[in-house]
């Protein structure tokens, strides 16, 4: 039997540290970072598509993945958490069933979405690949109409050999540096198939009172989520936000992380409820010190 203290290390403020960190990251990356310049040929046609905007804005992608799949995560464990105390505690007291395993899911849940999207910004950054729209955006002028040799590749900067953009937008003519990989994908990848590994390990008891839950709810909201991350990742090449090859590698990211998030925390496992006067086998946490233990029973 052992003992640990949180989830992700040695105490809840650890684990919770662990998430700051990245939520952190997540914010400064694109304030502190400039995408690298890179330069463009004239007889590039791939990034000389109009801009349209967004179909589904970055707010709406926060508020329906991450949102909704906490809500989601929340309203599963209190309808099907086995109800009373767990070998949990949290300054002397037993935490119920349902708190517990839902503590261990939102942890691994927001530590890998922090995974995924900083893996996604570093590459945006690095990368610093061209939009289908950058050439609008740009607005290098009448620099591709008076070019002679049409494959002939300008840098940016300054000189007759070089490009400005002489776009007005300059938040804009920055994004549209940013096309690989795409953020959207990678999100909304990262949740559904995240979504898709939870709900096949809470509904997994097919016995005959959740049979209906198991062969066609379950099924259901799995192919939902994965529909969802479909039509996110085909909105963005529909915009002009995105080339192929960018949804294709955030999705990739996306499910790489929930993957290895899943494998190496695994945060699905079930909770053992303490019998009617059992008492928990852990110790009063010290005075001052405050975490959550966690009993890993030797029986399956």
């Amino acid at each position: 039997m052992a003992k640990l203290i949180g989830f992700l290390g040695r105490s809840v403020l650890v684990d919770w540290g662990v998430l700051v960190a990245e939520g952190i990251t997540v914010l400064l990356v694109p304030l502190f970072s400039s995408p690298t310049l890179r330069g463009f040929s004239c007889s590039d046609s791939s990034i000389r598509l109009p801009y349209l905007g967004d179909t589904i804005p970055t707010w709406a992608l926060g508020v329906g993945f991450i949102v909704g799949g906490l809500a989601l995560m929340v309203l599963l464990e209190i309808f099907l958490s086995t109800p009373g105390p767990s070998g949990v505690l949290c300054r002397g007291r037993a935490l119920p069933v349902w708190l517990v395993q839902l503590y261990s899911v939102i942890t691994a849940f927001l530590c890998g979405a922090g995974f995924s999207q900083i893996t996604t910004d570093i590459a945006k950054y690095h990368v610093g690949a061209l939009r289908p729209h950058f050439y609008q955006l740009c607005d290098p002028g009448n620099l591709c109409e008076s070019v002679t040799d049409p494959f002939k590749y300008f840098y940016p900067g300054d000189g007759f050999e070089n490009y400005q953009c002489k776009g007005w937008d300059l938040h804009r003519i920055k994004e549209a540096r940013l096309s690989f990989p795409s953020g959207h994908a990678s999100l909304s990848f990262y949740v559904s198939t995240y979504l898709i590994f939870y709900f096949h390990s809470r509904l997994r008891d097919c016995k005959t009172q959740r049979a209906l839950a198991c062969f066609i709810v379950r099924p259901f909201i799995q192919g939902l989520a994965l529909l969802a991350a479909w039509f996110t990742a085909v909105s963005r090449v529909m915009d002009n936000m995105h080339h192929w090859r960018d949804v294709t590698a955030g999705g990739l990211i996306g499910i790489t992380a929930a993957v290895l998030i899943v494998q190496s925390l695994k945060p699905f496992k079930d909770v053992r409820c303490l019998k009617p006067n059992e008492e928990s086998p852990l110790r009063h946490l010290q005075a001052g010190r405050t975490g959550l233990n966690d009993i890993e029973s030797n029986s399956n």
